[in-house]
């Protein structure tokens, strides 16, 4: 399917499926207010100048796989009843894909975006997934909603990205930061493995709803939970900073100069067991005070589980404590340069 110049189907109404897939267009491709019954199918199209799917509902599924795309794509105020996928979109252009509404997962997997792209106000019923997907110009992530997962694993941030969402989950596993960044997160789990810092980075507990256009964002279907932080190994820290987070089941070791960390506001780390116990006809009583979480992993597999020790997740290394000491005095050269008092 080829057109010589504009396809244009604004206002256009199709009761059951559509499909586009290796449509060529030489110059724009307009979809405004489209409204499909069924599933949309774009795969490989080609657009030379824009692409453009304002206020487009489309009630089943929606596949942009591989959509080549010279100039800008805008998707504002879309609505997909089902998943929509994104796989190896090239974009090169602005990229905008605001108050969106979807009702099952949006993935991004290896999308190229060669200008900024912006995703605010956008509302997602499923997970948001972002594996090995680049973006060259600054990001503008939410605010958002996501019900399941935000992955953002292997994803390449060339430009400034500042990203606030309410999501069950943060997924930064090998994620790459090669400029300034800024996460603003209500909820959320968040796995930093592996991930590539090379300029600040900056992870906040928000405690108050987003708003949008005057509006508060539907959190209805996230559980009430604060912002975990769960693992910085083979992070260097050297450029993060951390505001009101639960670090209770951080992974901290293999975290590279975790001395440099900072904490800011209130912060909470695993504490020891308290009120005495017995160990056969001998009472213990632990000494009260904060602990690493691979503490609590190593006694739980001595037998100290009982005592109220925490064990490892299924399938995660137990560290000995000759591998813990480093990262205590290191976490407690963080505490100290950055005026923490012993107690606190």
């Amino acid at each position: 399917m080829e057109f010589d110049a504009d396809a244009v189907f604004d206002g256009a109404k199709i009761a059951g499926d559509i499909s586009f897939n290796q449509a060529e267009i030489s110059g724009r491709s307009l979809f405004r207010e489209v409204k499909i019954g069924g599933n949309g199918s774009f795969d490989r199209m080609k657009v030379r100048r824009r692409v453009v799917f304002e206020r487009a509902e489309i009630d089943g599924n929606a596949w942009f796989d591989r959509m080549n795309v010279g100039g800008r794509a805008v998707f504002d105020g879309a609505k997909i009843g089902r998943d929509a996928c994104f796989t190896g979109m090239e974009i090169g252009g602005y990229f905008s894909f605001d108050q969106v509404g979807l009702g099952g997962d949006a993935r991004f997997d290896r999308a190229h975006v060669s200008g900024s792209a912006s995703f605010r106000g956008l509302r997602v019923g499923g997970q948001v997934s972002f594996p090995g997907a680049a973006f060259e110009g600054a990001a503008l992530i939410g605010p958002m909603v996501c019900g399941r997962t935000l992955n953002l694993s292997e994803a390449v941030f060339g430009g400034a990205v500042t990203m606030e969402a309410a999501a069950a989950a943060v997924r930064c596993w090998r994620t790459r930061w090669a400029s300034t960044a800024a996460l603003r997160l209500r909820y959320a789990a968040v796995d930093l493995s592996d991930a590539v810092v090379e300029y600040p980075l900056s992870i906040t507990a928000r405690s108050r709803p987003f708003i949008v256009d005057g509006e508060e964002l539907d959190e209805s279907g996230l559980m009430d939970a604060g912002v975990r932080v769960m693992s910085l190994r083979g992070v260097d820290a050297a450029h993060l900073v951390l505001t009101s987070v639960d670090l209770t089941e951080c992974l901290f070791a293999g975290t590279i100069h975790l001395d440099q960390l900072r904490l800011e506001g209130r912060y909470t780390l695993a504490a020891a067991p308290s009120g005495l116990r017995r160990r056969g006809m001998r009472p213990v009583r632990w000494t009260p005070r904060r602990t690493l979480a691979e503490e609590h992993h190593w006694r739980a597999a001595r037998g100290w589980g009982a005592d109220g020790w925490t064990p490892a997740p299924r399938g995660e290394e137990v560290q000995e404590p000759a591998a813990l000491a480093p990262v205590y005095r290191q976490l407690r050269k963080a505490f100290e340069d950055g005026k923490h008092e012993p107690g606190r």
